[in-house]
């Protein structure tokens, strides 16, 4: 199935902006992060289609996902 994926920096450094990603049913946002080598520590916040979600949500075909970064300042 294909979901539509965003990235915000820095995660895309070294990978894109924005992609269709293919992955098997059923996936979740796990399952996305780990085929994209995200890992969960790095990622701040999720979307899928404008809604907030979580790590364990499951994605339908056509989803379109964005992840927000973890910022750090001070």
């Amino acid at each position: 199935m294909d979901v539509e994926v965003t990235l915000f920096p820095p995660l895309r450094d070294n990978r894109f902006s924005k992609a269709t990603v293919n992955l098997n049913p059923p996936a979740t946002i796990q399952t996305l992060l780990k085929s994209l080598g995200i890992k969960e520590k790095e990622v701040e916040s999720i979307y899928i289609n404008s809604r907030e979600a979580s790590f364990d949500q499951t994605l339908s075909a056509g989803d379109r996902i964005s992840f927000l970064p973890l910022i750090g300042g001070g």
